[in-house]
């Protein structure tokens, strides 16, 4: 992969994140990981993607010029799933009510915070309905009369966060 296509991936995918921002404020979806990873893993690579290969065909028409192209398609896509990947897991994080960041900026005065003050803003409701809710959206469980179900994305994520824990080296009950 050229120098000049790594620039134009990584221009691509910058681009993508003020799309992101404009469309989250007009409407966010329900599925914000569906939507982050169209906007800035499969498009940007798309568009890099169809530039390079159109054009290049012109001047390389040949079976070395394709086997090139699939090599570089391939280094493309992998690119462009980090970067959008990255991306989203950061987002993740921010976009999270987190309990720990709203005793953060609840503490952050001359005066500091109270028990009651901590009480006040942590609660059993923020840790558990907004997660349930953004779960449901999100489609990694579903919900039968009083129960929540793992369904198939929601079983993904949780063998791949177990695997990445036991190549950590990490048990269950460990963070």
């Amino acid at each position: 992969m050229t120098f000049h296509l790594l620039i134009v991936s990584l221009a691509a995918t910058l681009a993508a994140i003020p799309v992101h921002v404009i469309w989250w404020r007009w409407r966010r979806p329900a599925d914000d990981v569906s939507a982050l990873f169209m906007l800035l893993c499969i498009l940007p690579f798309l568009g890099v993607a169809a530039w390079h290969v159109f054009s290049v065909l012109p001047v390389m028409p040949t079976m070395a010029w394709a086997f090139e192209t699939l090599l570089t398609v391939a280094a493309l896509a992998t690119l462009h799933a980090t970067l959008g990947l990255v991306y989203i897991n950061s987002y993740a994080a921010v976009q999270a009510a987190s309990p720990t960041v709203l005793v953060l900026l609840t503490c952050d005065s001359r005066e500091g915070a109270t028990r009651e003050d901590l009480r006040a803003v942590v609660s059993d409701d923020l840790a558990c309905r907004a997660l349930v809710h953004a779960g449901l959206d999100e489609g990694f469980f579903g919900k039968t009369a009083d129960r929540l179900h793992l369904a198939a994305r929601g079983r993904t994520l949780l063998r791949l966060g177990r695997r990445f824990r036991d190549f950590l080296g990490l048990h269950p009950s460990q963070g």
